[in-house]
């Protein structure tokens, strides 16, 4: 059996390798101009059997990276990256462009030893333009490999985050959807998927299959796509928290023209965080080897709530 183990490239990224296999690397420290929204980031991300499920900084939108943690629209700053939706007057390239700095990162489980999962804890500060350099949010992000199920042919990313409010102020997320665009509510953890598995299938809850499944309230989304390249499948499988503020949520989710979904906890309605407040949110994400169906995923969902317990120290901001 082939074990876990966590090679990291001094604080540039950390590599969770499953044997001889790459499973994924997170930039702790990326190379990005302000455009394209600086932030850590997931990629490559691979299947057990090494198909690759993540794009980064390709020409159609050089701010979708992997997966990664992204907010369009936070108090009127943007940390998504490139234009930013104005009400009345489209996408327009501001001065708001919002930056996750880099603060400290603790590996939860000593580098070399192989437990049946790597977890490591990363602290983010969220700086905004105007002030220059204004402390917006403080982060506490959990990340690491939940679970890896070689027989059944997938392993889980989790992608916990906390973020605190340290100001004397509100400070609201929103999407182009609560600022005028209808069915453009995207923003939380997202991935972007290659153009390789374009034009894939989407799954949710309840038998439901379809091409487009924007705004559907659901606590999971799965994206099964082939690569054009080689002609294997794969499945992406988001899964959403029962804890987590505005369970069931609404999904931003796209077959095409690039394969994108993201777990939009303000869709089309504005959530606040208040001075002192906190925001928290559990996310797994299930990378699968071959076509899931509905009842494949409903068991990943089941295997993830046993061996989730809440976690007493956080609380979710109100809705």
């Amino acid at each position: 059996m082939p074990e876990l183990t966590l090679r990291a490239r001094q604080d540039r990224y950390l590599e969770v390798w499953w044997g001889a296999r790459r499973l994924c690397r997170y930039h702790t420290r990326p190379y990005m101009t302000a455009r394209q929204g600086p932030r850590p980031y997931f990629h490559p991300v691979s299947t057990l059997d090494g198909l690759v499920v993540t794009q980064e900084k390709h020409y159609d939108h050089e701010w979708h990276n992997g997966i990664s943690l992204a907010c369009p629209w936070v108090s009127g700053f943007n940390f998504w990256g490139g234009p930013t939706y104005v009400r009345g007057r489209g996408y327009r390239q501001l001065p708001n462009l919002g930056r996750q700095v880099h603060q400290g990162l603790v590996l939860d489980a000593p580098a070399g030893a192989a437990p049946a999962w790597r977890r490591w804890t990363q602290r983010l500060h969220w700086r905004v333009p105007d002030p220059p350099d204004a402390l917006c949010l403080e982060e506490e992000r959990r990340l690491g490999v939940g679970d890896v199920r070689p027989a059944e042919g997938y392993w889980c990313l989790d992608f916990d985050f906390a973020l605190s409010n340290p100001g004397p102020a509100d400070v609201t997320f929103g999407s182009p959807t609560t600022e005028g665009r209808p069915m453009a509510g995207y923003g939380g953890v997202f991935w972007r998927g290659p153009l390789d598995i374009l034009d894939g299938v989407l799954l949710a809850p309840e038998g439901q299959r379809a091409a487009h499944l924007m705004g559907h309230v659901s606590p999971w989304m799965a994206y099964v796509g082939r690569s054009r390249s080689t002609g294997r499948l794969a499945t992406v499988a988001l899964l959403d928290h029962p804890r987590n503020v505005r369970f069931p949520l609404k999904w931003f989710v796209r077959t095409t023209p690039f394969p994108v979904a993201s777990y939009a906890f303000s869709f089309d309605a504005y959530l606040v965080v208040p001075p002192r407040g906190r925001l928290q949110r559990r996310h797994r994400i299930a990378i699968c080897d071959g076509a899931r169906t509905h009842e494949d995923i409903e068991r990943i969902y089941r295997a993830w709530m046993a061996a989730a317990p809440a976690d007493p120290r956080r609380e979710d901001a109100p809705a």
